[in-house]
C-alpha cells in the first residue's frame, strides 16, 4: 500500500468519546464577535513568472519571531523561505531518503527562536536551525513513528503518529521516544479493518503549554482529545455534523475498501493561552464526462471554522467567514487559495475578548 499523502485524505472512523464529552453550555457565538481578520500587509505567489514565488501545491506555511516566512510545497517538496517583506531568502528541499529531503510532508512548525520542524509521514521529524540566511540541518528524528504532526510542549518534541503503544510521543533530546499515550479513533470491529484504518490514520495536533496538555485532531474525522502527559484524557469532543472517512468490506470481494465522506480537518492551531482555531474543509464530487473523457473530481465547497477552549473542549465560537488559514503566530495570521492560482497572504489578527 502506498503512504498516506499529505494531499490525500487520511482514511481513519470514528469511535465513540473515550472520556467524558466536553458539554455545550450555550450555543457558539459568530466568529465575527471573537476573532478579527486586518488586511493584508503582505502577499506571495504569482502566476506565470518563475522563481520562488510560483507556488504549486502549498500544504503548510510557518512564521517565526522575526517575520520570515516558511512556505511548505508539495509539488517539488520544498520549503520557500520569503522574510518579512517578502524578498526571497532560500529555497531548500527535494524528494528523496537524504538528510533535508522529503518523501511524504505534513506540516512545518517553527518555535518562534531559531527552529523550523518538518513532520514527513515517511521520513520522521527533520530538525532545523534557522537565522536570516536560510536553514541549515540539525538532525531528523522520530523515523519510525510515522508523524503527521507536531508541537512543542515546554520545549519538548511531541509527535502524533499512529504506533502501536500510542499515537502521541514523546521525543528526548537525542531523539528516542520517552513514552507513547494515547489510542486511535478507529472504531472498525474487523481486525484486518482495524489493522488499515490504523495504519492510515493521520492527525492535526495543538500543544496547550499552560496546562500541559496535547490535543489531537482527527484528520478526516470528528474526534479531538485533549491528553496529559500520563496519558489521563481531560476532554474529549465531536465535531458537530462532520461527514468523515472510514473503511469497510467491498460486498463482492470482501476486501476492505474505502468510503470517503465530504470532510477533512484542513488545519489546527492554537489562537491564544485558553483557545484554539479549528478549521474544517467540506468537499464536493463533480461528475465525470464519458463523451468527453473528462474525469470526475472532487472540489471545495466551504470551510467552518470552530473555536475551542482549551481548558473544556467546548466550542465557544463557529463560523464559515473565514478564508482558509495556513498559520497563526501571535498577531499575524496566513491565510491561502488556489484561486485564480496558488497564492498566500499575511494579515495581522485581532482576538475579541
Amino acid at each position: 500500500m502506498r503512504p498516506l499523502h499529505a494531499g490525500t485524505l487520511a482514511l481513519c472512523a470514528i469511535a465513540g468519546a473515550t472520556a467524558v464529552a466536553s458539554a455545550q453550555p450555550r450555543p457558539p457565538r459568530p466568529l465575527r464577535e471573537v476573532i478579527r481578520l486586518g488586511p493584508v500587509v503582505l502577499a506571495l505567489g504569482k502566476e506565470e513568472e518563475d522563481g520562488p514565488e510560483l507556488f504549486g501545491n502549498v500544504i503548510s506555511v510557518a512564521l517565526d519571531g522575526a517575520g520570515r516566512i516558511y512556505v511548505l510545497d508539495n509539488s517539488d517538496a520544498t520549503i520557500r523561505i520569503f522574510d518579512s517583506r517578502g524578498r526571497s531568502v532560500e529555497v531548500t528541499g527535494k524528494r528523496g531518503s537524504g538528510p533535508g529531503d522529503m518523501q511524504n510532508p505534513f506540516a512545518l512548525l517553527h518555535d518562534q527562536r531559531a527552529t523550523l520542524l518538518l513532520a514527513d509521514n515517511v521520513l520522521g521529524v527533520t530538525r532545523f536551525r534557522t537565522d536570516s540566511t536560510g536553514v541549515t540541518i540539525s538532525r531528523t528524528l522520530a523515523r519510525d513513528l510515522r508523524p503527521s504532526a507536531v508541537c512543542l510542549l515546554n520545549d519538548t518534541l511531541i509527535a502524533a503518529g499512529p504506533q502501536d503503544d500510542g499515537i502521541v510521543h514523546v521525543i528526548g533530546a537525542d531523539g528516542n521516544t520517552l513514552r507513547s499515550i494515547g489510542t486511535t479513533f478507529a472504531a472498525e470491529s474487523i481486525p484486518v479493518l482495524q489493522k488499515m484504518a490504523k495504519r492510515m490514520a493521520a492527525f492535526r495536533m495543538v500543544c496547550d503549554a499552560r496546562r500541559s496538555n496535547a490535543i489531537v485532531i482527527e484528520l478526516v474525522g470528528p474526534g479531538i482529545r485533549a491528553y496529559r502527559m500520563d496519558g489521563t484524557v481531560v476532554w474529549s469532543l465531536r465535531l458537530p455534523g462532520y461527514d468523515g472517512s472510514w473503511f469497510a468490506r467491498d460486498g463482492r470481494s470482501g476486501s476492505p475498501t474505502v468510503i470517503l465522506g465530504k470532510d477533512a480537518t484542513a488545519f489546527a492551531a492554537q489562537l491564544s493561552d485558553d483557545r484554539m482555531l479549528v478549521q474544517v474543509v467540506r468537499t464536493r464530487t463533480t461528475p465525470g464526462d464519458r463523451s468527453t473523457g473528462r474525469r470526475g473530481r472532487r472540489e471545495e465547497d466551504h470551510r467552518t471554522t470552530y473555536i475551542v477552549d482549551l481548558a473544556t473542549g467546548v466550542i465557544v465560537a463557529e463560523g464559515s467567514d473565514l478564508p482558509a488559514i495556513q498559520a497563526i503566530a501571535g498577531d499575524r495570521i496566513v491565510t491561502g487559495s488556489s484561486d485564480p492560482f496558488p497564492h498566500i497572504q499575511v494579515r495581522t489578527l485581532t482576538l475579541l475578548p
